[in-house]
């Protein structure tokens, strides 16, 4: 599967919701603040570098895997 991931219309909305993500909060509780406002500035950059008329977006890819049963 290969869809667009929307993070939000405009990047300041996409920088909240990734900051939302607890993956996210996890990795910048392990840094110092230095260190922290760094990965926010390069999070905010990135996310503008992928705005678009319709948003912010990400490409994605994705297997579905489908499991069945035998009797």
């Amino acid at each position: 599967m290969h869809e667009p991931v929307h993070y939000g219309p405009d990047s300041a909305t996409a920088f909240d919701a990734v900051l939302r993500l607890w993956e996210f909060k996890d990795l910048l509780a392990d840094l110092d603040a230095a260190a922290a406002e760094q990965a926010r500035t390069r999070l905010r950059t990135t996310l503008v570098t992928h705005h678009t008329d319709g948003g912010v977006h990400f490409d994605s890819r994705a297997w579905i895997v489908t499991a069945r049963r035998r009797h």
